[in-house]
């Protein structure tokens, strides 16, 4: 799973070049829309948030 994380940079890249207005919110609707989950990590007092796929798509 560690291989299929994207973070939110990489996945507004993926939804402006579908389409999608630039802002977090409208990102994060389409991302959902699109059966991506959301999972935050905490490595040395720093969260970051990555999103994934279920199936690995």
């Amino acid at each position: 799973m560690e291989n299929n994380l994207l973070t939110f940079q990489d996945l507004r890249v993926i939804a402006v070049k579908n389409g999608v207005p630039d802002n977090k919110t409208e990102i994060g609707i389409w991302a959902k829309n699109n059966g991506y989950y959301k999972m935050r990590k905490q490595k040395d007092k720093i969260k970051t948030t990555y999103y994934f796929k279920q199936n690995g798509e």
